[in-house]
């Protein structure tokens, strides 16, 4: 069986492009034949893990406007890619910046699927997210408040409904949490069956907890991610726990607001930023927590960083939202909290560190259940669906 997975970038951007290169390696372990098509594009000149390549084009140009509809040179390099390679199964995972589905009219009568990494074909943010940071509530029914201007509300709904015409050549869309499939079943764009297939996370070593002062957050500083409800949290967990500290992982547009609002808040000495770290050196921050806090206040698809902490051995308090209770069992290995909620999020933070049994227990569950996010796992259900697909073509 050979696959030819797609997507827009072929240098490891961050946890799609792991996800997509993790997959192929443990098919190819099993004696598939792999391939991946991307873009070249290579900002970074990071080495590409692309077998086959098309010419990519600069996101800030003018061109993105059309080759987000209809690229060209994806198609016509793809035509010949298949020729070549003559693939039993496609799987498209992300190409909503550089590929575009217009290369859904080369596919032929190949078996083809479609995962959903996130919220492109419904909102033009990808992110259900409103300008405030608030979660969107009509999802796919575009409005001047989320494509800016009356041009760029015009631009999206001709985009939609080109690409609702070409998305009838996917046989299967995918999903990595039943709380997403709940958000794209019963919009129009989707004609196919949905699937739930959890992501594959790459998981560490067990640690048990050394230090029990530190809370962890990782992840974009953005509105919608609700870092300033940790903050706001902080405070109070502070006034109950005078040593605890708090490590925030990640860059952002909310940066600066961020730490303002750590000065108004008497907070600097305990706060420490550490802005955007390499993958690789991440897994010692969680070693060195107690617990970290996904404090979203709008849906995530799913999640690797909670997954990655379990792993290592660290409890979760996690937003009780979006895809985060699918992986997060309340009171087995951490705690779920009212989205926005500071007194929920510091009440459940305070709990954690006045009881260190329980904070032991819930490290070793914690562990245990994130096996069942294993990229192994993944690989396992996704070579079950391919041959499936084969079998019945």
């Amino acid at each position: 069986m050979k696959i030819l997975s797609i997507n827009d970038r072929g240098y490891l951007l961050g946890g799609l492009e792991h996800n997509v290169l993790a997959k192929n390696n443990g098919l190819k372990d099993r004696g598939y034949s792999a391939k991946v098509f991307t873009s070249d594009l290579n900002p970074f000149s990071a080495p590409l893990y692309s077998d086959y390549t098309f010419r990519g084009f600069n996101e800030n140009s003018p061109k993105k406007w059309f080759n987000q509809i209809v690229n060209f040179s994806s198609y016509f390099r793809l035509r010949k890619v298949l020729k070549e390679y003559n693939p039993d199964i496609i799987h498209i995972h992300n190409i909503a910046c550089q590929v575009s589905p217009s290369i859904l009219l080369a596919v032929g009568s190949i078996p083809t699927i479609l995962t959903l990494h996130s919220y492109e074909l419904l909102c033009p943010t990808g992110a259900l997210v409103k300008a405030d940071g608030s979660r969107c509530v009509s999802p796919g029914k575009h409005d001047l408040r989320c494509t800016g201007s009356i041009k760029g509300y015009a631009y999206e709904t001709i985009k939609q409904f080109i690409h609702r015409i070409l998305l009838k050549k996917v046989l299967l869309y995918t999903v990595p949490s039943k709380s997403m499939k709940v958000d794209f079943e019963g919009q129009k764009i989707i004609n196919a069956p949905i699937k739930v297939i959890y992501n594959g996370v790459a998981l560490s070593e067990y640690e048990l907890p050394r230090n029990f002062n530190r809370i962890l957050y990782v992840g974009r500083l953005s509105k919608e991610k609700g870092v300033e409800t940790l903050i706001r949290a902080f405070e109070i967990i502070k006034n109950a726990c005078p040593d605890a500290c708090l490590d925030i992982v990640g860059d952002g547009p909310e940066m600066g607001s961020l730490n303002d609002l750590c000065d108004k808040l008497n907070l600097k000495d305990s706060v420490q930023f550490h802005g955007k770290i390499d993958k690789k050196n991440i897994v010692d921050f969680y070693i060195k927590s107690t617990f970290i806090v996904v404090p979203s206040i709008c849906p995530e698809t799913f999640c690797r960083v909670g997954v990655e902490a379990l792993s290592v051995g660290r409890p979760v308090i996690g937003s009780d939202f979006g895809a985060i209770p699918e992986w997060l069992v309340d009171g087995k290995c951490g705690f779920l909290f009212a989205p926005g909620s500071v007194k929920d999020l510091a009440v459940k933070s305070i709990a954690l560190f006045k009881n260190k049994p329980l904070l032991e227990k819930m490290s070793k569950f914690g562990h245990e259940y994130s096996k069942n996010f294993s990229v192994d796992a993944n690989t396992n259900n996704f070579e079950s669906l391919y041959l499936d697909l084969v079998y019945k073509k």
